[in-house]
């Protein structure tokens, strides 16, 4: 018998050895668990198998796990309807159960949502006096970074702004203009007094009476006169000093 021809069809076309492994386990021993057939090596009989009968084996082992995986999906549905075929519930015991439950459930709801709501009410009342010790702890806080006056009694916000305001009590004005005898307890007032200038040569007066007089050279007027003597003077202070 010749050996090179396929233990199942008898084919000679695309062979491989029957006793090689498929998924764990040899293609003898699979051909062997659906068919009544013994296959064993050196029983004189072809050991050799083609690729189309490898292929029909192939279909027929899942073939046989596809029955097998069916039949329990189907044994466990029909063990499920049979339980509750078994224990029926009456729609008057749901209905009941069900409304039962529904009120416990709102009951239970209503007083979750009451609890929270004293929860956030606390909450809040406590942000709220935390929030205003805060503002007051703050507002005393500045109170005693600002300078206090020991005369009056009221604050500053930095000790220049208080020795300024000290001045208003002692009267002193440290800034005195250099046109005239005015002085000022604020430099921004003495940079404010603005003298009067002569537009011929440039001289500054702090009066414009002191200007008027001072003009008196550039025209030559004499408006004060001797009721003595012809002459006349510029200024008030000349003519007393001749008479």
């Amino acid at each position: 018998m010749s050996q090179d021809t396929c233990r199942i069809c008898m084919g000679t076309k695309l062979l491989s050895n029957i006793f090689r492994f498929q998924e764990s386990m040899t293609i003898s021993s699979h051909i062997m668990s659906i068919a009544n057939v013994t296959i064993t090596p050196n029983d004189g009989l072809p050991d050799k198998i083609c690729n189309l009968c490898v292929n029909k084996l192939d279909d027929c082992i899942n073939f046989i796990r596809l029955c097998e995986s069916s039949d329990r999906k189907h044994r466990k549905i029909l063990e499920k309807c049979s339980e509750n075929e078994e224990s029926p519930t009456s729609p008057t015991t749901t209905e009941v159960h069900v409304d039962l439950s529904q009120d416990k459930f709102l009951e239970c709801k209503s007083i979750t949502e009451s609890n929270t709501s004293n929860v956030f009410m606390g909450a809040n009342k406590m942000n709220n006096k935390d929030s205003n010790q805060q503002n007051t702890d703050l507002k005393t806080s500045k109170k005693k970074e600002k300078q206090q006056c020991s005369t009056c009694g009221k604050f500053m916000s930095c000790r220049f702004r208080l020795k300024t305001h000290l001045r208003t009590h002692t009267e002193e004005r440290p800034y005195s203009c250099p046109h005239c005898s005015k002085s000022f307890s604020l430099a921004q007032n003495l940079k404010g007094e603005k003298p009067l200038q002569c537009s011929v040569c440039g001289e500054s007066f702090a009066h414009s009476a002191g200007l008027a007089t001072h003009k008196r050279k550039h025209t030559g007027q004499t408006p004060y006169r001797c009721v003595l003597c012809p002459r006349s003077f510029r200024t008030v202070g000349h003519l007393q000093y001749h008479v």
